[in-house]
């Protein structure tokens, strides 16, 4: 019985523990100072090592959700036309083939925000929820999953 108990409390624990987004938009994010404007293609091209730097020349930091992410399903769908997993798996065959250009740093929503919101050349996508609260990025694009 006290196995049982423990169970239910766990369960009930992770419920009210698990974040839930209050909204389904995710967005691109750039640091606040970086003022080059970029179209769909273009971040498609920069998440695909395709781009790998800025117009000053200056190399991209990127970031990305881990794979079992919403905000990275939703992302890899709407702007690379792939699964999450299939985006990874790509992104890995570029590096075991020695052919990846830019590789991504794999990292969660708040601390892909904080980073980029210290460093002028990079770029990530998070919740639009968490970037309203973060102050030295800049929105460049909304993708909403309807």
């Amino acid at each position: 019985m006290k196995t049982f108990k423990n169970i239910i409390f766990l369960f009930t624990t992770l419920l009210i523990a698990t974040p839930v987004l209050a909204t389904d938009e995710v967005v691109v994010i750039v640091n606040s100072a970086n003022t080059q404007q970029l179209s769909q293609k273009d971040i498609k091209n920069i998440y695909s090592d395709n781009i790998t730097a800025w117009q000053s020349g200056t190399k991209i930091k990127l970031y990305n959700t881990p794979t079992n992410s919403y905000v990275r399903e939703i992302f890899s769908q709407e702007i690379l036309g792939l699964s999450a997993l299939q985006a990874a798996a790509t992104e890995s065959n570029k590096r075991i083939t020695n052919t990846l250009k830019n590789p991504s740093n794999t990292m969660r929503e708040r601390l892909i925000a904080a980073n980029v919101a210290k460093k002028t050349n990079a770029i990530g996508y998070v919740s639009k929820e968490i970037a309203e609260k973060r102050s030295g990025v800049r929105i460049i694009f909304t993708i909403t999953d309807e």
